[in-house]
């Protein structure tokens, strides 16, 4: 199978068996900067709806805060599903290594939201492969 190349943008190639992700080496962001594949670390919660508005106060004054502060930061989203319940935040860094190197801030940033939460919450890492 042949390489595609598109200016470093990520590219999909449709093959005999369907479409097939190409991996490229840089990725060209929306703001046009060319870096290496961002990284994104997901977090799970349940969120009661009456404590919704409390919640995202302290996830903002204190994750995103501590996150934005954090070498490698990109941007973040805040994500709820009021059916299910589920709060998701995911949180995007330039690199693994940048990703990692925050997580024990974050992580502690992270229990002053615990009064709004029921249950453990559950956390992905996920490195980026299609940004638009």
């Amino acid at each position: 199978m042949s390489e595609v190349k598109t200016s470093g943008l990520p590219v999909l190639k449709k093959t005999a068996t369907g479409v097939l992700g190409v991996q490229v080496r840089r990725v060209r962001m929306w703001s046009g900067k060319e870096m290496e594949h961002m990284h994104a670390r997901v977090v799970r919660v349940a969120v009661d709806p009456s404590q919704l508005e409390q919640f995202v106060r302290a996830w903002e004054d204190s994750v995103l805060a501590v996150g934005k502060s954090q070498a490698g930061y990109v941007r973040s989203l805040g994500l709820y599903d009021a059916e299910t319940k589920e709060a998701v935040s995911v949180m995007l860094f330039d690199s693994k290594e940048h990703m990692d190197a925050a997580t024990p801030a974050l992580r502690a940033a992270g229990a002053s939201t615990r009064d709004f939460v029921s249950g453990a919450p559950s956390f992905g890492d996920y490195e980026v492969r299609v940004e638009d």
